[in-house]
């Protein structure tokens, strides 16, 4: 017969277990997880992507050994493309920033000349039904 060890917790009562320590610590990781799976936001990644080119030519301009160098300016040409994507996502993401928050000067604009159009609509017919009482 199975008999579980004095310090497990087998046996205890689970609907009890308390799992806030957990999704506290959750809540504390969740930007660098979402940075770690996803990437970081565009801008993050054009100066990342800037500062590590920038590290990568002072390390190539301060060796003289010509194998180091060219290892370097491969490097180099990894880091110009991702450089390129990476202001290509930012402009891209720029737009649809732009985009979206015309969309909402839009729709709160048309939303408000509603309002306008329903009270100007009520007030009429208010005036109407005045005017039909007093007759």
């Amino acid at each position: 017969m199975f008999k579980p060890s004095k310090y497990s917790h087998y046996g205890a009562d689970e609907a009890s277990t308390d799992y806030s320590q957990y999704t506290s610590m959750l809540e504390q990781l969740a930007p660098s997880l979402n940075t770690l799976l996803f990437g970081g936001s565009p801008r993050e990644e054009v100066e990342l992507t800037k500062a590590k080119i920038a590290n990568l030519e002072q390390l190539r301009d301060s060796t003289s050994n010509n194998l180091l160098k060219n290892a370097y300016n491969l490097q180099l040409t990894k880091l110009y493309a991702q450089l390129t994507a990476a202001e290509d996502a930012l402009a891209e993401a720029e737009l649809t920033e732009q985009a979206t928050r015309t969309g909402q000067a839009i729709a709160l604009v048309g939303g408000l000349a509603g309002i306008v159009v329903m009270v100007q609509v009520v007030r009429t017919l208010r005036a109407y039904q005045k005017k039909a009482e007093r007759a």
